[in-house]
């Protein structure tokens, strides 16, 4: 019987053995697992693709549009028999003026009274809801492309959208007794005026606006076809009295647009030529045409004036925020995580038989987060169709992916 050999290791050494060379193996494909697993989350790729880009810049302009006067010689409580922009028909009743004989000064109280029937009927009027929607676009679409924080104008309808919203709650027949009790309060402030008023009716056909700015006479559309630079600050400065007037009526025929802008924007355009132009505080768009462009003045500012047709935006106001498209710029679309800068220029890493490699990129232009890259710069490019690496590792010519 043959001897055991000296130092073998024993049936429980080699389990051990065998068991902890599993552990290692074991251990060596999670990380293994892991690591591919990194990668491939890490790697992400985007197609190099043709795409334009409109090119624009944010303006304040200025509305012209015709505007007859609605005027009054009483100067007490208004009692207006059409809503706040309504179209109106001519010789249509507009309002019935008190005379506020005793200059109690209740015109302003009167004003306040209507407005509040007004917004409590509004409330039982299903058919037309407050447009949250379109309040909140306006508002959200200049926060996201960091133009403004949203003017006045646009957080006040939004606010006003979710004050009509919350009062939807509140029952019916609360709403119609404070109506009632409205109603009352405006018949005591005319008690005693009832023989003294003045029944307005419309001169011309158009839409009734209860406000009145003092530029109706002014910034009418004639106004523009000789308008310098200084003629509207000074157009500006100075504002009419409204006193004796309870309102205007806005004619159907066209308007004007008129936007102060420096020679080096104002060549950007042709007259002539039409152009997009987003309202922004009332989230509405036009096409306009370029009829004018005023010749500069001793700092090189000039103004564009642009054709509307039909209505002027929603809000009638005539200083407006707006954003002017006056053309686009086309290239590669190539997203700013995976440019590079290197030897003075740019450039990206893309696949190319599962690795990855070099292209230069030449920038059309860098803004808001992308870059566009002229198509067809030459041997070693970007061209169209390739993928390229967005990743946050280290990448490099040749790198297996």
């Amino acid at each position: 019987m043959a001897s055991r050999r000296k130092n073998a290791p024993s049936k429980w050494q080699l389990a051990l053995q065998f068991v902890a060379v599993l552990l290692l193996t074991a251990l060596l494909v999670g990380i293994l697992a892991a690591e591919f697993s990194r990668t491939a989350d890490a790697l992400q790729y985007e197609e190099a693709s043709p795409k334009s880009v409109p090119l624009s810049f944010d303006a304040a302009g200025y509305l012209f549009y015709d505007a007859h006067l609605v005027e009054s010689i009483d100067r007490g409580p208004i009692d207006y028999r059409v809503s706040d922009g309504a179209s109106v028909a001519q010789g249509e009743t507009l309002a019935v003026v008190y005379a506020d004989g005793a200059g109690a000064g209740t015109r302003e109280r009167a004003k306040e009274i209507a407005l509040e029937i007004e917004r409590l009927q509004a409330l039982d009027n299903t058919t037309a809801p407050p447009d949250y929607h379109a309040a909140y676009t306006a508002l959200m679409q200049n926060i996201s492309q960091g133009r403004t924080q949203g003017t006045p104008d646009e957080i006040a309808a939004l606010s006003d959208a979710l004050a009509l919203f919350a009062a939807q709650t509140e029952s019916a027949e609360a709403r119609a007794a404070e109506i009632a009790a409205l109603r009352a309060e405006f018949e005591e402030l005319i008690k005693n005026d009832r023989d003294a008023s003045d029944t307005v009716t419309a001169a011309a056909p158009g839409i009734f606006r209860r406000a009145t700015d003092g530029f109706e006479e002014n910034m009418k559309v004639a106004a523009v076809d000789d308008l310098t630079v200084a003629g509207l600050a000074a157009m500006l400065a100075s504002p009419q009295s409204t006193d004796a007037l309870i309102g205007s009526i806005v004619s159907f025929h066209a308007w004007r647009l008129v936007l102060p802008v420096t020679a080096s924007q104002a060549a950007c355009f042709t007259v002539g030529v039409t152009y997009e132009i987003s309202f922004t505080a009332v989230g509405d768009v036009r096409m306009m045409t370029l009829v004018r462009v005023s010749a500069p003045d001793a700092e090189g500012n000039c103004l564009l004036v642009l054709a509307g047709e039909g209505l002027p935006p929603a809000n009638f106001e005539r200083r407006q925020p707006v954003s002017l498209v006056y053309g686009e710029r086309s290239g590669l679309w190539v997203p700013m995580s995976a440019l590079t800068e290197a030897d003075g220029g740019y450039g990206v890493y893309v696949y190319a038989e599962g690795r990855a490699a070099w292209r230069t990129v030449v920038p059309v232009c860098l803004e808001n987060g992308y870059c566009l890259a002229a198509i067809d710069a030459g041997e070693g490019s970007l061209q169209v169709g390739e993928r390229i690496l967005v990743t946050k590792r280290r990448v490099y010519e040749g790198k297996v992916l």
